[in-house]
Formats: C-alpha cells, sequence, structure tokens
C-alpha cells in the first residue's frame, strides 16, 4: 500500500491529506460508478488518520477542490471519465467527518474555492490546481502547521 511506502517509512511528525479526487472519477455513462464508493473512501481516510494518530501524528486533512467536467473532457476525451458534484460534496463532507472523529486538524477549503471560478484556479484539464490555487492551498495548509506547531508548544 503506497501509505507505507510514501508517507510511514518517513515517520513524520505531521502529515497532510489531500485524498480522493482521482477516487470520485466515473465513466460517464448510465452505469458509470466512482473508482473508489463513498463507503470504501470512508473505510480507506480512517485507516490512514486512524494508524497516524495513534503514533501520535499531527494529521491536516484538506478538503477537494473543485471540478470543471468541461475542461476534463476536453483534454482527456478518450476517456470518457465524468466527476459527480454530489459525490465531491460526499467526499469532502467524509474528510470533515474524519478530522473531527479523530481530532484531526480540518483544512476546509470550500470556501476559498468558493470564491474564484474554476478557470481560475484550475488548470486548462479542469481537475488540477494551477498555480494560484496551489498557492491558496499552500497557504492554508502552512497555517495549519504553524496551528499545530503552536499547539505543541503550549502543551
Amino acid at each position: 500500500m503506497a501509505f507505507y511506502t510514501r508517507v510511514m517509512k518517513y515517520n513524520p511528525d505531521i502529515v497532510h491529506i489531500l485524498l480522493g479526487t482521482n477516487d470520485m472519477r466515473k465513466n460517464n455513462d448510465p452505469f458509470g460508478e466512482p473508482c473508489v464508493s463513498l463507503h470504501d473512501y470512508r473505510k480507506n481516510m480512517e485507516y490512514m488518520v486512524r494508524t497516524l494518530t495513534a503514533q501520535g501524528k499531527k494529521v491536516i486533512l484538506s478538503t477537494i477542490s473543485p471540478i470543471d467536467n468541461e475542461g476534463l473532457g476536453k483534454r482527456f476525451p478518450e476517456d470518457n471519465w465524468i466527476y459527480d458534484n454530489g459525490d465531491l460534496e460526499e467526499v469532502n463532507k467524509i474528510i470533515c467527518e474524519t478530522a473531527e472523529k479523530y481530532k484531526a486538524l480540518l483544512n476546509d477549503m470550500s470556501s476559498v474555492y468558493a470564491q474564484y471560478q474554476t478557470g481560475e484556479i484550475l488548470l486548462q484539464d479542469g481537475l488540477h490546481l494551477n498555480a494560484a490555487g496551489q498557492l491558496m492551498l499552500a497557504k492554508n495548509v502552512m497555517e495549519c502547521i504553524k496551528k499545530v506547531i503552536e499547539m505543541e508548544e503550549t502543551s
């Protein structure tokens, strides 16, 4: 599992998790289902956060950015991919609930992203954050890291 090779083997003190965009992708047809069900997404997210917090790691969870299906279709027309806004809302809800359940720090980017049109924060592929979107995310994550450090200093 990539969780062990990409995170655990480094024994970090603080872990930032932004996960789920690819999991929500599905085929644009009547039978299209997300790559990972919402049930399995929740199970996977909780597993990672539970494992990390049990080892004393501080966890920051970020919500997922919006997606522009039109841009996605233009960039990857042969793949027939689509994202459902309802799935996006559910994944972000799972992220928020998981943060609360395991006392992880939540970096809810929803209100930040809502201030912009998708073209202002996403690359033309409609999926990945552009430089402006990445900068917004990075600034918010850094603020969360500062909070974690301040909490450690006062305890």
